[in-house]
């Protein structure tokens, strides 16, 4: 077993969502897409942005740094694809009007940037890549980029690249060394959260990397952030200027990379404030590093926290582990986070139709979510059956798994904390009597085979899918799916009763507390009959 934070996982709710999410495959006609990963991105309309990325799959795990990552599979054309003509746009950074450096061309070329798109900008901060000297680290600055601007450039206006690009340095005003290295972040995420006096960023977790990924014994280049950093930006000054506004202590248990951290509500008194929830990550130390597997929460002011991992209480996620596709969730009327991943690598995957737990971190085609209520504190962890990735096959008629670096384009507007309105999207969907479109899913690193025992082969993907949502109005005891709540329902439930192991995949525990007892009967009663679809 790989070192993880817990040496068991809490008991996973089959359904109970009050959502349908599918995924389904883009029949494209159009120009080839790109195969790509990592990248930032942003959504004009129907255009969709792509800066920086990898064109190749998983990094490998030599002592060569150039075969683990070769510096030609970081992307220096900028992509812009047009979902309405089916037209792909691609640019070279390193074309002759593009008025960058050579150092600001590789940081564009970067990838697992901390990026965020606000309203006509997308926010870049950091990147792993390759220097003009053909070093290996991790870049310091924040790119604040005009996506219109730079689409237009892609597609072929005679402007300046440069013209569409501002590249901030670390606000000075930060303390120590963060002058200097506050923006120096790859592999964690950038989050904006509302204030009373308009809006402040926040950078969760992540890490400077300066080397070449290899087998160098300790990794003397590797520095986790263990924190969140707080910082304004003014994006109508000209350059846009930053100042520091705080950060959290460094926790050991915040030592995270490479990980879902979600926009999420978060408890501030009897209401709920913006914070962030950072889920299940690698990587615990060695000798054998592990996952984290208790979700650490980021309070209204910035500040971390985390449940303790000896309490039999405190939720232990093995699921998605990785970054992957995701979707944040907010109910009003539950009061409740929804916080969707989409395939990927977990520690715990399905196969199946049981949970198994392999320390190669496999992957997974799964639709997973967790659910957080603020002014109760109370967590429970749901897989969705019906959110998982088609079943596609490769050429070598391999199973393809999905998700794992996927990228995000939501078809949709989020709040001021860039979350989706679940309560208005299920009254949408049911006016107009089908599933809402809510974000359309590009590439990411695919992979032929599960990896339970082995690491199967990857690849860039450039398949495109579409996620919808539509309401679950069905009955969560109809455990047939015939429509009815009835005998077969309550034998099957019967057939489950007592603990739930951890490896078992149990619709009949109906509230998720692990094991199937008097409670769960309560609620299959209150289901009795027809369930109305």
């Amino acid at each position: 077993r790989a070192d993880n934070q817990t040496d068991t996982l809490s008991p996973i709710t089959v359904g109970g969502a009050p959502f349908d999410l599918r995924i389904e495959p883009i029949e494209w006609t159009g120009d080839p897409l790109p195969a790509i990963h990592s990248a930032a991105t942003a959504r004009l309309g129907d255009r969709l942005l792509f800066v920086g990325g990898k064109s190749s799959g998983l990094h490998g795990f030599s002592c060569s740094p150039t075969d683990n990552f070769p510096p030609a599979d970081f992307s220096r054309d900028l992509v812009v694809v047009d979902l309405s003509t089916g037209e792909v746009h691609t640019r070279s950074i390193d074309a002759a009007n593009s008025g960058l450096t050579a150092d600001r061309k590789a940081a564009m070329a970067s990838i697992n940037t901390l990026h965020l798109q606000v309203d006509g900008r997308l926010l870049v901060v950091g990147g792993y890549g390759v220097d003009p000297s053909g070093g290996y680290r991790t870049f310091d600055t924040l790119r604040v980029i005009d996506v219109a601007g730079i689409i237009d450039w892609t597609i072929g206006d005679r402007s300046m690249l440069a013209d569409h690009i501002a590249f901030v340095d670390a606000p000075a005003n930060a303390p120590g060394e963060l002058a200097t290295t506050f923006f120096t972040l790859t592999g964690g995420d950038l989050q904006r959260v509302p204030t009373m006096d308009g809006e402040e960023f926040r950078l969760c977790l992540g890490q400077s990397f300066q080397q070449g990924y290899g087998c160098t014994p300790g990794n003397p280049g590797q520095s986790y952030s263990r924190q969140v950093r707080r910082f304004a930006v003014d994006l109508e000054a000209t350059p846009p200027t930053v100042s520091f506004l705080g950060q959290s202590a460094a926790a050991s248990w915040a030592r995270r990379r490479d990980l879902n951290v979600f926009p999420a509500r978060v408890p501030n008194g009897p209401s709920s404030a913006i914070g962030a929830i950072a889920a299940a990550g690698p990587f615990t130390p060695g000798p054998s590093p592990g996952i984290w597997t208790v979700p650490i929460l980021v309070g209204a002011d910035g500040d971390m926290t985390m449940d303790d991992p000896a309490d039999p209480a405190t939720l232990r996620q093995g699921f998605a582990a990785y970054a992957s596709a995701t979707l944040p969730f907010w109910s009003a009327s539950e009061g409740a986070n929804w916080l969707v991943s989409l395939g990927g690598i977990g520690y715990a995957v399905v196969v199946n139709g049981t949970i198994a737990e392999s320390g190669n971190l496999p992957y997974d085609n799964s639709g997973f979510a967790l659910r957080y209520v603020p002014t109760t504190d109370m967590w429970s962890q749901h897989l969705l059956l019906d959110a998982s990735f088609p079943t596609l096959r490769s050429d070598a008629d391999e199973p393809l798994f999905h998700g794992t670096e996927t990228m995000v384009f939501p078809s949709v507007s989020g709040d001021e904390a860039d979350m989706f309105d679940l309560d208005n999207l299920l009254v949408a969907a049911r006016e107009q009597g089908g599933p809402i479109e809510v974000a359309i899913l590009h590439g990411g690193i695919v992979a032929e085979g599960q990896g339970v025992s082995d690491f199967p082969p990857t690849a860039a993907s450039n398949l495109m899918f579409r996620v919808t949502i539509a309401p679950n109005d069905g009955c969560t005891a109809d455990f047939d799916d015939d429509g009815e709540v009835d005998g077969a329902d309550l034998g099957a439930m019967l057939a489950g009763w007592g603990a739930v192991p951890s490896t078992a995949i149990q619709p009949a525990d109906l509230n998720g507390d692990g094991v199937v007892n008097g409670a769960d009967l309560g609620l299959l009663l209150g289901q009795w009959g027809s369930c109305g679809r």
